[in-house]
């Protein structure tokens, strides 16, 4: 009888060293899986990522937002992971963090700090322009947007890529327009020069070589929480809309004025969608922003460094017919 009962208790051990195998290989298979997947670079560069951007109308909805089933919650629970946030996976088997965010402040000074998370990108979509209505450009290039909302491709969106997609998004509906694709930050640290000295030896030779040119934005976004900087417009989150104009030009008034209709415009059709318009002057600020060029020159925040490429991207869509109608009252 006693020979028998140690029989069976061994074959019990057995059975559950057997059992405890199997989980470990079927784990190690998923951890190998995983680690695979987080070593698959899904866009090759930062051309590739927004010719993908600018590829359709939907181009805000590169990667589909899966809801979350029973298989993805229980993975979730156990492992933290999410199926459909391949980030994750990276954070969790190799413990890495999102990337800090770097506020910038108004005269740029830490832009060697944003060249680690951020770089200058070239125009994934050219093409040449004949007699462009609006130059775009940005004084401050590297300032960039949240990290996690694209960070599995490996890039972080930036203000230029605001640029292009509005350059792009103009161009469809018929207004001729330019983007600034000069490295503006590489000029300014070569030549000791402020950012807004830098940019503004491009926006004099564009105005040179484009004498039709209407229109001039400069495009940056702001420092600020994600709720302060993001409404729900048409059941989409879009990244709000700020105007900035300087009080030491001398010839604000006719900048004020340009920059006040955009406002109402916006105003009158998504009044959510705007923070109005702020006037800058005296210490520690530029106070002219190049607005002293020519008073058809804007100086737009979009969004925050908490905004989304997609929160960002749907604004342009919106602010894409709010400057087609401006322009199209220019020419009346």
């Amino acid at each position: 009888m006693r020979r028998r009962f140690i029989s069976k208790k061994k074959y019990q051990i057995v059975k559950v060293i057997k059992y405890i195998f199997y989980f470990l290989i079927i784990y190690l298979f998923f951890k190998l899986v995983f680690i695979f997947i987080s070593h698959i670079k899904l866009m090759p560069s930062n051309e590739v990522f927004f010719k993908y951007l600018l590829s359709d109308a939907n181009h805000h909805l590169i990667y589909p937002h899966l809801s979350e089933d029973i298989f993805d919650k229980t993975i979730k629970t156990f492992s933290n992971i999410t199926i459909n946030k391949p980030l994750s996976i990276v954070s969790n088997s190799f413990n890495i963090k999102n990337k800090s965010v770097v506020s910038v402040d108004d005269t740029y000074n830490n832009y060697l700090q944003l060249e680690s998370i951020t770089t200058y990108v070239d125009d994934p979509h050219p093409k040449d322009i004949e007699n462009p209505k609006i130059y775009i450009y940005n004084s401050h290039q590297l300032e960039n947007y949240a990290y996690d909302s694209f960070s599995f491709t490996g890039l972080t969106p930036n203000v230029m890529v605001a640029s292009y997609l509005l350059k792009d998004h103009l161009n469809d509906v018929g207004i001729q327009t330019i983007v600034e694709t000069a490295n503006i930050t590489e000029y300014m640290k070569l030549n000791d020069l402020d950012s807004y000295d830098a940019s503004r030896y491009y926006i004099t030779d564009s105005l040179d070589k484009n004498p039709s040119l209407k229109l001039l934005i400069d495009i940056h976004r702001d420092v600020l929480s994600h709720k302060k900087a993001t409404t729900k417009i048409d059941n989409k989150k879009c990244a709000k809309i700020l105007f900035v104009v300087g009080l030491e030009n001398p010839h604000y008034e006719k900048n004020f004025e340009l920059v006040n209709k955009l406002n109402n415009m916006i105003k009158s059709k998504y009044p959510s969608l705007t923070r109005g318009i702020i006037t800058k002057k005296g210490r520690n600020v530029n106070g002219i922003y190049n607005q002293d060029i020519n008073s058809n020159i804007i100086l737009l925040e979009l969004g925050s460094n908490e905004s989304t490429i997609e929160e960002v991207s749907n604004t342009i869509d919106i602010l894409t017919n709010i400057i087609k109608e401006y322009m199209g009252e220019i020419y009346e």
